[in-house]
């Protein structure tokens, strides 16, 4: 397979590729972010939880159970030859 002209991909984020692949490894809130308009903090966002919200959020994961996952999957693709 070549994407943008190499025979390789790129993994950019294995994590955000775990919760699609292992939701039930993760544990998820609702809730809404906001932008800070002004001060020390201004413009970052923060998150606040409500079941109202728009915006689904990890919260908590086993980082030795997701760690062990990505792992796994990179091997089983160099044992494809990948």
């Amino acid at each position: 397979m070549t994407t943008n002209g190499t025979d390789y991909i790129l993994l950019h984020d294995p994590l955000a590729a775990a919760t699609i692949t292992h939701p039930n490894s993760f544990e998820s809130a609702t809730g809404s972010v906001d932008v800070v308009p002004s001060g020390d903090e201004e413009g970052n966002t923060r998150f606040t939880e409500n079941e109202n919200g728009t915006t689904d959020v990890i919260v908590d994961f086993d980082p030795i159970e997701i760690e062990e996952l990505i792992l796994d999957r990179i091997q089983s693709g160099l044992e494809l030859g990948a």
